[in-house]
């Protein structure tokens, strides 16, 4: 199997103190990140699993008017240990 994660930025409006601090809380709770916050708009960031990924961005969309946001899809690499095929390219 493999270690997969994704990363998630999204800009949203940030109307009140409150507001502020609920957004806190939810990127802890996600380990994410408070990129910048100015005038009432917070960039964030957070890199997971894609399933916190799925929780996160659920969350934020249904508590936050969200500007903007992307997912940079899937990576991964197969865990230590792990045997992963070798693929050539035949000419």
């Amino acid at each position: 199997t493999a270690v997969e994660r994704e990363l998630l930025v999204a800009k949203v409006l940030v109307g009140s103190d409150s507001d502020r601090e609920s957004l806190m809380q939810l990127l802890d709770e996600a380990n994410g990140t408070l990129l910048k916050e100015r005038d009432g708009k917070a960039t964030l960031s957070v890199e997971s699993n894609p399933s916190v990924i799925d929780g996160f961005e659920h969350s934020l969309n249904s508590s936050y008017d969200v500007i903007s946001s992307t997912r940079s899809g899937r990576i991964g690499v197969a865990k230590i240990g792990q045997e992963v095929p070798v693929h050539r390219v035949l000419s």
